[in-house]
């Protein structure tokens, strides 16, 4: 993993090289949580990373644990894990002191994406028999009562992200024929807005939900981080759109990243899983 400003520059490496799945930064900027894989025992465990520090294994289950997401508040870590058959979501406390709950237990597949700055709901994938997702929003304290944010029986959705400020959420959608990051206000009206031109996957949003970053996919710009610049306050209006170009070119199985500031971490190489 490597920092980036928003030049492109490149500011040097968090960690040493090492193998790892999906990874997410901690609110504070200086840990990242990742999925970990153990070759011998054919499972992948969450561990939590921090610069100059050793490794710290964060999930124990002797099976597959993956899609680490940060709360806003860095006090959760939310995961999605195989150990009851289903991929189902689980929480554990960040600093690892208590055992991890359950929140969303179904027959289906679940993949976690992401918090509500107030902690109240989270934002997940729900994948149905033909393996397409629809994005579900379901409340913390009651998993159970849940808003369908987008449901189109042909086309696949994933990777929600919940804005700062609480009143939008980013996913990816297939409902075009190809990948493009969508934009709905929460709670949903109806109404939503496609950001990404030619392809668009990973949305990231800045803190303070007025830019939204993803990895553009079109031709012109492949392998490269895109950005999208956008005044999130009544509507997700397209004000203008930015292209982040990086010193080195990004093999088309990194990700645009996670923000710190105005800086992002970006994986590559032999990081990758």
């Amino acid at each position: 993993m490597h920092w980036f400003d928003r030049q492109g520059r490149d500011l040097g490496a968090f960690d040493q090289p090492r193998t790892f799945a999906q990874f997410r930064l901690a609110p504070d900027g200086h840990r990242v949580a990742v999925a970990i894989p153990d070759w011998t025992r054919g499972s992948r465990s969450i561990w939590i990373l921090e610069a100059a520090r050793p490794p710290v294994r964060f999930t124990y289950a002797d099976t597959h644990d993956w899609d680490p997401v940060w709360s806003f508040d860095g006090r959760r870590i939310g995961f999605a894990s195989y150990r009851n058959g289903p991929l189902d979501l689980f929480v554990k406390d960040a600093d690892g002191a208590a055992v991890e709950a359950p929140l969303v237990l179904s027959e289906s597949q679940k993949d976690f994406g992401g918090w509500s700055p107030d902690g109240w709901y989270i934002a997940y994938r729900d994948v149905r028999d033909n393996s397409v997702g629809d994005i579900i929003v379901a409340e913390t304290a009651n998993p159970s009562k849940t808003i369908e944010l987008s449901k189109t029986p042909q086309a696949d959705e994933r990777l929600p992200r919940f804005s700062g400020d609480g009143k939008w959420i980013a996913y990816v959608s297939e409902e075009t024929g190809r990948e493009e990051v969508i934009v709905p206000p929460f709670p949903p009206t109806g109404s939503r807005w496609q950001i990404s031109v030619d392809g668009g996957d990973e949305p990231e949003w800045r803190g303070d939900g007025r830019e939204l970053f993803y990895l553009a996919r079109g031709a012109d710009q492949a392998h490269r981080c895109g950005a999208q610049l956008d005044r999130a306050a009544e509507s997700a209006a397209l004000i203008d759109r930015f292209v982040l170009l990086l010193e080195r070119d990004l093999p088309a199985h990194d990700g645009v990243g996670h923000l710190r500031g105005q800086d992002l971490i970006v994986r590559h190489g032999h990081d990758v899983l």
